[in-house]
């Protein structure tokens, strides 16, 4: 019995430790405004930050989408807001930087962005609306798969490779993290 104690709390210890990215979110209705602040853990993982040290640029793409509800019928999207984050390494200063400021790598792994503003709309959006999250993070991309493919070869390749494009495209697609929520705004 104790054995059986044992094996399950290692699984359960192992599961969380292999967890996968994941997203929070918080909207408040300040005023005219909508605004959201986004929470992405466990995005950036050790190889991760390797490549990008190495010189790739992680673009973590985030799509906020501001969705009123609507009863007995589809939910209605109001407004949708996009951003784009760049994770970069600076080999002088040697230190990431986020979107060309100092980050702490420890502060990758739970990264904040704060105040994604809506714009203003009424002022009657909190308790009917609500925002959908989607976060994608691409630090590989397929045109520096190929890249690095040609640059291995030694051969400047063909660049109607229909072949070699697709399974660059789908080794970064297989690369690529991404993870959706949804928060109530309040």
């Amino acid at each position: 019995m104790t054995r059986l104690l044992l094996v399950a709390a290692l699984a359960i210890t192992a599961g969380s430790a292999l967890a996968g990215p994941a997203v929070r979110c918080d909207a408040v209705q300040q005023g005219k405004r909508t605004l959201a602040t986004v929470q992405v853990e466990r995005f950036f993982d050790r190889e991760l930050l390797r490549l990008i040290r190495l010189g790739l640029a992680g673009r973590m793409r985030l799509t906020l989408v501001l969705v009123r509800r609507r009863a007995l019928w589809f939910d209605d999207e109001v407004m949708e807001v996009e951003q784009v984050v760049a994770v970069t390494w600076d080999k002088q200063r040697r230190v990431y930087l986020l979107d060309g400021s100092t980050v702490d790598p420890a502060a990758l792994d739970t990264l904040k962005i704060d105040r994604i503003s809506f714009g203003r709309r009424d002022s009657n959006t909190a308790g009917s609306h609500y925002v959908d999250v989607n976060v994608q993070l691409e630090v590989v991309t397929a045109s520096s798969l190929l890249a690095a493919g040609r640059w291995l070869t030694g051969r400047n390749g063909d660049a109607d490779d229909v072949i070699a494009t697709q399974l660059a495209r789908a080794l970064a697609a297989d690369l690529m993290r991404s993870e959706s929520t949804s928060c109530d705004v309040h």
